[in-house]
């Protein structure tokens, strides 16, 4: 493996630099090449339980980062990578589509056979402004249920990494969710049935939780149960309703719920 460094390189695998990289592929004696560049901002897991930033040539050339889909491609069929260069480093964003389109345009990578480049456009570099805009222009918008369809089959299978769930996780926090919010979701998941493995997972969960004084005093509280109640509590409870949810309709504990549905079906 031969390593190219033209940029300056940082100091810190951590420190964020945007590079231009090519990358050489070898099989049989042919070569291709791949040149593109890493600008995005954000921590990534890639080694020994440590983070380090997505835009960092140095994990470019420890072999951390091979490129885009298409040079991934190429390693699938049995080529290797023979070489791993960085072209220019850059201290931010703003300057490097410009000078990577340059770059691609210096080869004519589009129509160059030794080049995987498909186009010859550079990184993409969008300004606060211009996000901003882009976001104004979208809100409102409803997607189609064929468009949510493809949106929801590219990403089945996907898994989130841990960087990304404690990004999801900070975002949520402190939100408050409506009413209608809330129906929905409760409505959404009737007649839905978990998997033995998911009530598993769930019971797991609640082991070792200690209730509040308030929890139990709530518990301590016998409702009332008029037998239209009890008639919506099982059919709802048949149709796949978990106990909690059935619990947050009928405003009490849902271990309330669970004698009140054993009750009913005789199990006592």
């Amino acid at each position: 493996m031969t390593y190219t460094i033209t940029g300056n390189m940082p100091k810190q695998e951590d420190q964020y630099t945007p590079y231009i990289y090519k990358i050489t592929l070898t099989k049989d004696g042919e070569k291709k090449y791949y040149i593109g560049s890493k600008t995005h901002q954000g921590r990534s897991k890639y080694l020994d339980g440590k983070w380090y930033q997505c835009a960092n040539p140095q994990l470019f050339l420890k072999g951390l980062y091979n490129g885009m889909g298409k040079v991934n491609e190429y390693l699938k069929e049995g080529w290797t990578i023979s070489e791993r260069a960085v072209l220019e480093t850059f201290t931010d964003a703003k300057g490097v589509g410009k000078r990577e389109q340059e770059l691609l345009q210096e080869v004519n990578a589009k129509s160059n056979e030794s080049y995987l480049n498909e186009t010859e456009s550079g990184a993409l570099y969008y300004t606060a402004d211009i996000k901003n805009k882009i976001s104004e222009a979208n809100k409102g918008k409803k997607l189609t249920e064929e468009h949510k369809k493809k949106v929801s089959n590219a990403n089945k299978g996907k898994k989130l990494s841990e960087a990304t769930k404690k990004k999801v996780s900070e975002t949520l926090k402190g939100r408050k969710l409506s009413e209608a919010t809330k129906k929905k979701m409760s409505e959404a998941h009737i007649g839905k049935v978990k998997s033995a493995e998911t009530r598993k997972k769930l019971s797991e969960a609640h082991k070792g939780k200690k209730l509040t004084e308030e929890h139990k005093k709530k518990m301590i509280v016998t409702k009332a149960w008029a037998s239209e109640d009890i008639d919506k509590l099982v059919t709802m409870r048949e149709q796949g309703m978990s106990y909690v949810k059935i619990a947050k309709v009928f405003n009490v504990t849902y271990p309330t719920i669970i004698n009140q549905y054993k009750k009913a079906k005789g199990n006592d």
